[in-house]
C-alpha cells in the first residue's frame, strides 16, 4: 500500500529507503467493485489502483478481430514448430466463428498451435477441438449444387478470397488481379458475406467424402 501510494520501500531485512518512479498495470478478469462490496478485496487497495480503467471486451464480444488473431498465432506457431506454410480452411475458420470462447484469446492460441500440429500443412475442422468442431455430414456421392447459378456463385467466391489472399487484403489490388473494378468488388464482397480480413485465409475447394 505504501508503494503504491508513496513510490518507497524498504528490502526485506533493510532499513535504507528506496524510492522507484514506476507505473503500475493491474489486469484482472474479476468485478472488482462487486468484490469490495462483498468484502473479497481491500477497498483501499481497490482505490489506489484506480487510475485509466480500461476494459477489454471478451473475443466472443469482438469477433471481427478473430481472422488476424488466427493469422498472428499461425505466424507464432509456425516459428515454435519449424514448419512452412500453414493455412487455416474456410470450414475450420466458419467453427472457430461459431465457437463462443470462454477461454478468450488464450485458449484461441493454444487451439491454433495444436491444429498446426495436427495438420499437414491445411487447417479443417477435424485438426480442432472437438468442442470447436461443426458437424458434417457424410455422403457416398458428390453433392451437387442446386442450380448453375448456386455453382457459378461458389466459383466466383472462391476466386475472390483467393484474389484477396494473393493481394494481402488491398481490395484495389485484388480487383486489378480479378480483372474488375474495386467498385464492383466490393459489391460482390458484400454479396458473398466475404469478410475483408478473411482474404488472409485460404478457402480451399470443398472436399468430397466418400467411404
Amino acid at each position: 500500500m505504501r508503494f503504491l501510494q508513496e513510490h518507497e520501500f524498504e528490502r526485506v531485512g533493510g532499513t535504507q529507503t528506496i524510492r522507484v518512479d514506476v507505473r503500475v498495470i493491474a489486469a484482472t478478469n474479476r468485478n472488482l467493485p462487486e468484490l469490495v462490496e462483498a468484502g473479497g478485496f481491500r477497498a483501499d487497495l481497490f482505490y489506489r489502483l484506480q487510475g485509466v480503467r480500461l476494459r477489454l471486451p471478451a473475443l466472443r464480444e469482438r469477433l471481427d478481430d478473430l481472422p488476424e488473431l488466427v493469422n498472428a498465432f499461425l505466424e507464432r506457431a509456425k516459428r515454435r514448430q519449424s514448419r512452412g506454410s500453414v493455412v487455416v480452411s474456410n470450414e475450420a475458420l466458419q467453427s472457430l466463428w461459431a465457437y463462443s470462447w470462454p477461454g478468450n484469446v488464450r485458449e484461441l492460441k493454444h487451439v491454433i498451435e495444436g491444429a498446426v500440429l495436427l495438420s499437414d500443412g491445411l487447417i479443417f475442422p477435424e485438426h480442432l477441438p472437438p468442442t470447436i468442431q461443426k458437424p458434417r455430414a457424410v455422403s457416398r456421392e458428390p453433392e451437387l449444387p442446386r442450380s448453375i447459378d448456386e455453382a457459378m456463385a461458389a466459383i466466383e467466391s472462391q476466386m475472390i478470397v483467393a484474389a484477396l489472399q494473393k493481394a494481402g487484403g488491398v481490395q484495389a489490388q485484388a480487383a486489378r488481379l480479378l480483372g474488375t473494378t474495386e467498385k464492383s468488388l466490393g459489391y460482390r464482397i458484400k454479396k458473398f458475406g466475404i469478410h475483408p480480413r478473411v482474404s488472409l485465409v485460404v478457402e480451399p475447394a470443398p472436399r468430397v467424402i466418400s467411404s
